[in-house]
């Protein structure tokens, strides 16, 4: 794909922004989880607490997810063009990219981040690409035995918490924020392997990404973004899912699914029931609400995500850089000393900095951010034959 749509870059960079938003709170530990309306003690900050869970949670990371399927289908293609590289070639380039990503991924989060996302995503890029090229009908087989693992997980996550006493959540303390440097480095491999690498078990991940590749190999996409075809029926699903998983999700509120105790009884259930169909749903709401956002209106917050969903690694892994001097327990260490609106400032600022940094990257004459341009160096450096990917189209 020769050109770039402003639709995609928008809607990662919201996603992005829900990342950070989502993110700091876990590393600060201002709350113990992402939904704990019994520790809001004012109104601001019980908004906040709604805005993140209506918007952001389980929001952000399948948008991400399903984008970055949609990129490896114009990748595959883009390496393909013209007779560019043979499928075997193209298939060793991408295969060498999201190697070089994992291990990127992997030092985010034994260094930085036990959290990280970024290693999970990679981990089911190489698994999808172990055989390469696949067929439409390959794909869909591949979707919907993905969705059906979605559905039955869920149906029993649902029956499981709606027979269960609520119990309370044992408080943990991460090393993020609540240890020295040195103790801290020494803790980020079990919580990594606890609370980064488990991501990469969760089946509407897989899905997220499977549905990307199909639609991204399929062209509709593309053809939808430039006004050649019709997606009605696909956004009035994801409106339809989206509205009745968020209404799910706000009954579950009102019956203590977002509070400190472990959300287990009908609460619990209504909010399990609600988290795949607002998740899916968000998806195509994000790219129908981005497509049609006037270019002329609230144009510095348009360019800002723009600029954002154009560099996400530089974004993702430098919102952990920049938060570390302020939460990290051997630097500024405010970690539990905010509330949730006053920790959603801060990520919103980091984020607007980061994105305004990015900008002036790429009004420089630079093609890709930063951390993008060393995975693809790290990637050539894993490649046998030297320049073949920097050569290669679309590095």
């Amino acid at each position: 794909m020769s050109e770039r749509f402003e639709t995609i870059d928008l809607v990662r960079g919201w996603a992005l922004l829900g990342v950070a938003i989502i993110n700091v709170h876990a590393m600060a530990r201002g709350w113990t989880n992402h939904y704990a309306l019994d520790l809001a003690d004012t109104w601001y900050d019980t908004l906040a607490e709604y805005v993140l869970g209506i918007f952001f949670a389980h929001r952000a990371f399948p948008s991400l997810a399903f984008l970055l399927g949609v990129g490896i289908a114009l990748q595959w293609r883009a390496l393909n063009a013209d007779g560019a590289l043979v499928p075997g070639a193209a298939l060793r380039v991408l295969r060498c990219r999201y190697a070089a990503l994992l291990l990127l991924g992997v030092g985010h989060g034994l260094l930085l981040w036990p959290g990280d996302i970024v290693s999970s995503y990679a981990l089911i890029v190489l698994v999808l690409l172990w055989r390469w090229p696949k067929d439409s009908n390959g794909l869909l087989r591949w979707v919907r035995l993905l969705g059906a693992l979605v559905i039955l997980v869920y149906a029993l996550a649902v029956f499981g918490i709606a027979t269960t006493a609520a119990q309370e959540l044992p408080l943990s303390f991460p090393s993020f924020a609540y240890s020295p440097w040195s103790l801290a480095l020494r803790m980020h491999l079990t919580e990594y392997f606890s609370y980064g690498l488990i991501q990469s078990a969760l089946p509407e991940v897989w899905f997220a990404i499977a549905l990307g590749v199909m639609i991204g190999q399929s062209g509709a996409l593309e053809r939808w973004l430039r006004g050649e075809a019709n997606a009605r029926m696909w956004f009035a699903f994801g409106f339809a899912s989206f509205a009745i998983g968020t209404a799910l999700e706000l009954a579950s509120s009102r019956l203590g699914a977002w509070d400190f105790t472990y959300p287990d009884g009908l609460g619990g259930a209504l909010f399990t029931l609600g988290l795949p169909l607002a998740s899916v749903g968000s998806v195509f709401v994000l790219l129908a609400l981005a497509r049609a956002w006037p270019t002329a209106r609230a144009r510095a917050v348009r360019e800002t995500l723009i600029a954002a969903g154009k560099a996400p690694l530089t974004m993702f892994f430098g919102m952990s850089m920049g938060l570390i001097p302020i939460f990290h327990a051997s630097f500024a260490d405010w970690h539990a000393e905010m509330g949730r609106a006053a920790y959603t400032a801060v990520a919103v600022v980091m984020y607007a900095l980061l994105a305004k940094f990015v900008s002036a990257w790429f009004a420089a004459g630079h093609a890709r951010g930063p951390v993008e341009l060393a995975w693809m160096r790290l990637a050539e450096a894993l490649s046998s034959r030297g320049g073949s990917i920097r050569d290669a189209p679309g590095a």
